[in-house]
């Protein structure tokens, strides 16, 4: 071990030294929040694109003769 090496457990004796010889970054320490407004929820694509082109309702019209518990001579009326 190296004879000018501090123990850990004790402050090194010119500790004011060390802290007025510390750089401080001025680029940072700025506000963490980004402080520009966000989109009103009014403005955008929203979902209005997403429904009629993406969903298949086509699997909604197809009502198999399989799956009628009735029957087809079932009479509603």
């Amino acid at each position: 071990m190296s004879e000018n090496r501090v123990p850990e457990n004790e402050a090194p004796e010119n500790h004011d030294a060390i802290v007025v010889d510390a750089k401080l970054d001025e680029t940072g320490g700025g506000c963490p929040v980004a402080h520009g407004r966000a989109a009103h929820p009014t403005q955008g694509g929203g979902n209005n694109q997403w429904w009629p082109n993406r969903l298949n309702l086509k699997i909604l019209a197809k009502n198999p003769a399989v799956a009628n518990p009735l029957g087809e001579d079932f009479d509603y009326a």
